[in-house]
């Protein structure tokens, strides 16, 4: 059986059509549906269904971390895949992953995921590093410009199931015993970076992360959260320096808390925004990071 696991922070508006493109697309395989609602303002029982077995577990802005491991524990899946509200399955894919995947050892499993255009977007890549990061901030760029050059390049690629080092936390399948053994998500990581950090201690582990790109998916991408693109963006940032502390070195660290306290130390400067304020005092290690 597979635990589809679902942490909703105000994304109610999104989150019935992501249940309903799984009552329709799934047909395949058993599974369960929990909700772990970071948004209690957020009355999430309209969508419980008389027909399918929905958990509703409340809870308070915990971070997606910290919510995704209480909806593993309350799972009974032989698989959890965990799965952003803000996406919709376009395709029963189930059966083709488990035939695929049958005799291989694996890790994490992510998917083919697509904007609301259906367009191609990127979920997967190598390590966070600084050389790493430079490349994949000029891919998303790419991405953002919709550079159809650059983008069918790379979906040419990965056009079959492919190991890579870390996939998008947006869709994420995983086997309940890997994720238990690798101590499943670092509850320090609030928001972003939680699934790169899952994905290397899966690989340090001797188990290669995948794309598997039969699996389609619409991913709207945070469309609800932009309205607190600060918020957001300083944990994002926490993020990375947690990640760079435990996987990158003190070298690579001290690089970043270099280049991110130049960066936001000028903005700040040019604006006098309290959030580059913010950043520039986490870079700098006057805020806890």
């Amino acid at each position: 059986m597979i635990s589809f696991i679902i942490v909703n922070y105000k994304s109610a508006n999104y989150l019935e059509d992501c249940l309903t493109s799984i009552f329709k697309i799934v047909s395949s395989t058993p599974y369960e549906i929990i909700i772990v609602n970071n948004s209690p303002e957020e009355n999430l029982n309209k969508l419980k269904n008389e027909k399918q077995k929905i958990i509703i577990i409340e809870s308070k802005n915990i971070g997606y971390s910290t919510g995704c491991n209480i909806g593993a524990k309350n799972s009974n899946g032989e698989y959890l895949f965990f799965l952003n509200p803000d996406t919709i399955l376009l395709n029963d894919f189930f059966s083709d992953l488990f035939q695929y995947f049958k005799n291989l050892e694996y890790g994490a499993i992510g998917f083919k995921l697509l904007d609301r255009n259906k367009q191609f977007q990127i979920s997967f890549g190598k390590f966070p590093s600084i050389v790493g990061e430079i490349k994949n901030k000029s891919i998303k760029n790419a991405f953002r410009k919709r550079n159809q050059k650059i983008i069918t390049k790379l979906e040419s690629k990965y056009i079959n199931p492919s190991p890579v080092d870390w996939v998008s936390g947006a869709a994420f399948f995983i086997k309940k015993a890997t994720f238990e053994m690798v101590g499943g998500f670092d509850e320090r990581f609030f928001l972003y970076y939680e699934d790169a950090d899952l994905c290397m201690r899966i690989s340090k582990s001797g188990f290669p992360n995948y794309f598997f790109p039969p699996g389609n998916i619409i991913h709207f991408e945070a469309e609800n959260i932009r309205t607190e693109f600060s918020y957001i963006y300083i944990h994002a940032k926490k993020s990375q320096l947690l990640y760079y502390k435990l996987h990158n070195g003190i070298f690579q660290t001290i690089l970043l808390r270099i280049y991110l306290s130049l960066k936001f130390g000028i903005k700040f400067l040019l604006s006098f925004k309290k959030t580059y304020l913010t950043l520039f005092l986490l870079a700098i290690g006057l805020k806890n990071d």
